[in-house]
């Protein structure tokens, strides 16, 4: 896959995927963003990265995208209009959160 192939993929994967979440994502008053689209030199699976703010509810918001994968993958198949979607899985992006601390640790100084 080239690397315009795979960037243009990873960003249409990126918009769907917060699109999903935004519509169909029960998140009990979370913030959950897409980071990132990592996808693998084949393009046979994307690994996204979500941030979730407030961290105490990264356990809950994870669960619930792994509950809704299928769901998501199946909402990919149809709208990106692919033979072969990559395979989809979840992580966490630390890295927003732990920027939201230091700043939350400096403004209270």
């Amino acid at each position: 896959m080239s690397g315009f192939h795979k960037e243009k993929l990873a960003s249409l994967i990126r918009d769907e995927i917060s699109l999903l979440i935004t519509r169909e994502l029960d998140v009990d008053g979370a913030l959950v963003t897409v980071t990132d689209v990592e996808l693998s030199p084949a393009g046979e699976s994307a690994l996204i990265g979500v941030s979730v703010i407030p961290s105490s509810k990264k356990a809950a918001v994870l669960a619930a995208l792994e509950s809704h994968r299928r769901d998501f993958q199946r909402h990919l198949i149809k709208r990106l209009k692919m033979r072969h979607v990559p395979f989809i899985r979840f992580c966490l992006d630390e890295g927003p959160s732990a920027a939201a601390a230091v700043e939350k640790h400096f403004l209270n100084k």
